[in-house]
């Protein structure tokens, strides 16, 4: 079970249309409190579940892995005891499938800079988003995952 997980949101709508949308949409969900922590301005926000498992919300300026080496520092500083680390943003591109619900590792391919990956955490990972897709009637969409690029 995971114990600690991270998630980051690039809340400019002109980098990314979908993860502001998520964020704000959360707000509506769940109380999120301060934690001290501040990245890119923003407050770093958590969320502590009814079985202890803490859920970090961070908002940044850009897509992470669109900067990963300004961010991987920063990372490895603040969240390097979390079990789970997940950029939330929309899969685009011009080879990109429409309605998705991808998954894949974050790194920056032109330095090797690889971040590792848990394949126990992400079949779990694509289990519950295909059992939410399920629940949400979303039968357009399809989970799916993808190497990292």
């Amino acid at each position: 079970m995971t114990q600690k997980s991270v998630f980051f949101f690039c809340m400019d709508p002109k980098k990314d249309e979908v993860a502001p949308r998520v964020f704000e949409a959360t707000l509506q969900l769940v109380a999120l409190e301060e934690t001290g922590m501040i990245v890119d301005d923003y407050p770093v926000l958590v969320y502590v579940t009814p079985r202890g498992e803490s859920l970090y919300y961070v908002r940044t300026n850009t897509v992470i892995c669109m900067d990963y080496k300004r961010y991987l520092p920063l990372i490895n500083q603040l969240f390097s005891d979390c079990d789970l680390a997940v950029m939330v943003n929309w899969h685009g591109g011009a080879n990109a499938p429409d309605q998705v619900l991808c998954i894949h590792t974050a790194s920056d391919v032109e330095s090797g800079s690889f971040g590792l990956s848990d394949p126990v955490l992400t079949s779990q990972l694509a289990r519950g988003l295909e059992k939410h897709r399920k629940e949400l009637c979303l039968e357009d969409f399809r989970v799916t995952s993808e190497a990292t690029h």
